[in-house]
């Protein structure tokens, strides 16, 4: 998996405030999401090992999830992700691990927990392999029934 390269690292930095914005609800933010050829969508929230999500996050992270998989051609999973970096060290993800995820399954613990990168690679292929199949199946049916 390749990362994008950090081209501005202080505007990465940049802190986004919201003082006057007057909600009352919680604001939060994503760690990550990745998309693949609008099939398969991973969420990510990364947190110190032994973190639990808050309670406003895991809810919208569940709603998010559910609400793209309502479409069955498409595959939404969330994953909570562990680091062991202090601050102000940089957390790699590669040094980071899957604890738990949510998907159509519902809720899934790993123990013991999987490296985050493999974990996102696996997903990757296995949507690579399913759009493949997807298109070859397209292209018989054009072949065995020519419009």
């Amino acid at each position: 998996m390749q990362l994008q390269p950090i081209y501005n690292d202080t505007k990465f930095r940049q802190k986004l405030r919201f003082p006057r914005l007057n909600i009352s609800t919680t604001l939060t933010d994503m760690d990550f999401v990745i998309e693949k050829s609008n099939i398969l969508f991973v969420f990510g929230e990364v947190k110190e090992t032994g973190k639990d999500l808050a309670w406003g996050q895991k809810i919208l992270y569940e709603r998010v999830i559910d609400a793209i998989n309502y479409n069955p051609e498409k595959r939404a999973i969330f994953l909570q992700v562990w680091h062991h970096n202090p601050p102000p060290d940089d957390i790699l993800l590669e040094d980071t691990v899957v604890v738990k995820a949510y998907s159509r399954c519902g809720w899934q613990s790993f123990d013991p927990p999987i490296n985050t990168v493999a974990f996102i690679e696996y997903l990757l292929e296995d949507t690579i392999k399913e759009e493949n199949k997807r298109r070859l199946s397209l292209q018989t049916e054009i072949v065995m029934h020519p419009v």
